[in-house]
């Protein structure tokens, strides 16, 4: 008898369970939100952490956690459950280093303002006091590196907008604002890794789309070893059998410890306690890597054209030719976080870093030809 997997709700699901839960009908609206990243494949719908976010009526939602723990999904799927009338501006940060007038032209230009004349916070709270709907600014990958003035201007904002506004916040990084005010309202909820990492449910419904299912020790175990971590769990069963998933969890696999190496980094983590759980439960995972990030001259030789498929070769010409990411997602009609996935592998492949890179390498071996 085949084997039967009780899947946890869907997206369709979760928008029928919260319809009756809210004052405002929830509606799926995604010309509204076309910038938030759609969900990846086998993503994993958690019906309980959407119900805590869009139940709740606080002005400022922040979710902290290291990188592949599904915040910018998590939100993305908020951003797409938006009441009806409620105007969402989704804005893609990239942890990148931010300089506090840059951030306020962004949203200034977002909002419909001038980002020229209305890049101050007064001018900026003005102009979102004259949007007349409810209005969601969601600001996604939050920077990474800390900035004292950044930091200090949306503590600012958030403490000064308007009420019918409401801040949705995510990165790896969580600044140490004051928040008197909006905490004594009860204005605020905040979400971690502990409320992010997978549980046994989450696994479950994650493995229906797995082409073999795992025995309920080994499931146990992966949970344990990986401290519920979901990119790391989602890595190490990707192509992985019942008779693989052991050994795959006792030395990772090469995408693991690309992904570990690019994207987890212990010299800027230091404090992190799921960074420091992981590292004592697998220090062999963090053996073989470098004290630092190779700079680009001493990275791999690159990949033959063979190794880049037809699409990445397809985006890399289309990077090649100044095109954001906003701009070849939308010529090729898929999410930015698609494109974004396919940019990553491009420099993994060509043993670069920077986009600007990838194709400075492949001009040299004549891939764009």
């Amino acid at each position: 008898m085949p084997h039967r997997c009780s899947q946890m709700p869907g997206f369709a699901e979760v928008v029928s369970m919260l319809t009756p839960l809210s004052e405002a009908p929830f509606r799926v609206a995604p010309c509204e939100v076309n910038a938030a990243p759609a969900p990846a494949p086998g993503h994993v719908t958690r019906a309980h952490l959407l119900r805590r976010l869009l139940r709740s009526e606080s002005r400022l939602t922040l979710t902290f956690a290291p990188a592949g723990f599904g915040k910018s999904a998590l939100h993305g799927e908020c951003a797409r459950l938006a009441p009806a009338g409620t105007r969402v501006i989704w804005l893609e940060l990239l942890g990148h280093t931010l300089s506090p007038q840059e951030l306020l032209a962004r949203i200034a230009a977002e909002v419909g303002g001038d980002p020229e004349n209305e890049c101050s916070p007064d001018s900026l709270g003005r102009l979102l006091g004259r949007v007349r709907q409810p209005l969601w600014l969601m600001l996604d990958d939050y920077p990474r590196q800390p900035c004292a003035e950044l930091d200090a201007l949306v503590e600012d904002l958030l403490e000064r907008t308007p009420a019918h506004v409401q801040w949705w916040i995510c990165g790896r990084r969580r600044p140490a604002w004051n928040l008197p005010r909006l905490i004594l309202q009860n204005a605020v909820q905040e979400l971690s890794a502990d409320d992010l990492r997978f549980d046994a449910a989450a696994l479950q419904s994650l493995l229906c789309e797995q082409p073999a299912l795992v025995a309920q020790e080994l499931r146990t175990r992966l949970l344990e070893q990986c401290a519920g971590w979901p990119a790391l769990i989602c890595l190490l069963l990707r192509e992985a059998t019942a008779d693989t998933l052991a050994q795959r969890l006792e030395s990772g696999t090469p995408l693991l410890l690309n992904y570990l190496q690019r994207e987890v980094r212990p010299e800027q983590d230091a404090g992190n306690a799921e960074l420091l759980a992981l590292q004592a439960r697998h220090p062999q995972w963090f053996a073989a890597r470098p004290a630092h990030r190779p700079t680009y001259a001493h990275r791999s030789p690159p990949a033959p054209r063979s190794l880049l498929s037809k699409r990445e070769l397809a985006i890399l010409r289309l990077i090649a030719a100044g095109l954001s990411n906003r701009e070849i997602a939308d010529q090729l009609c898929v999410s930015t976080h698609t494109i974004k996935g396919h940019a990553w592998n491009i420099n993994s492949k060509l043993g670069t870093e920077r986009r600007t890179q990838a194709v400075a390498q492949a001009q040299r071996q004549g891939l764009l030809g």
